[in-house]
């Protein structure tokens, strides 16, 4: 229990400067305490509560994080707390960018599949994300000229017909 109560009478700098290595190359400072599930370091502070390390760094380096907002390794290393290398930005543009999720993949296309622009004039937004107007189009026009009934009256045609010339 010593080594925890006298924890709390140093000085928080102190204690984070322990416990970060400088990478040379990448200018990156890589937390070596103890980390979260998904790699990013957690300071202790008062109170027995722990928060991100580079949230806490973020914060006594330069302000508070606003509300709804979160803090973006600009360098993806999950470890690195070298304030140039973060910055406050908001979950959506934190995903989008840095990420290699689908959704991050389909963000960053400027083109439908068929080489038509994704633009203000081009783009329908949907509940399932983003289309083509040009493709969409042409979509309708070549599936949906009919509704339910023709189109299982013109399958039973189709058959008759092919029943026909199997016979014939």
């Amino acid at each position: 229990m010593g080594k925890y109560r006298n924890r709390a009478c140093r000085n928080p700098l102190d204690r984070f400067i322990e416990k970060i290595n400088i990478i040379p190359e990448s200018d990156c400072l890589i937390w070596v305490g103890s980390t979260f599930r998904y790699g990013y370091g957690q300071f202790w502070i008062k109170d027995n509560k722990t928060i991100s390390a580079h949230r806490w760094i973020w914060e006594f380096t330069n302000d508070s994080i606003p509300e709804g907002m979160v803090i973006d390794h600009i360098c993806r290393n999950a470890r690195c707390v070298n304030p140039s290398h973060l910055r406050v930005t908001t979950q959506q543009i934190n995903t989008t960018e840095n990420s290699e999720s689908p959704l991050a993949k389909n963000a960053a296309k400027t083109h439908c599949i068929r080489g038509h622009a994704f633009d203000e004039e081009n783009t329908i937004r949907t509940k399932k994300g983003r289309q083509c107007r040009i493709c969409r189009k042409m979509h309708d026009d070549n599936n949906h000229w009919l509704n339910r009934t023709e189109r299982l009256a013109c399958m039973r045609e189709r058959r008759k017909i092919r029943k026909l010339m199997g016979e014939v």
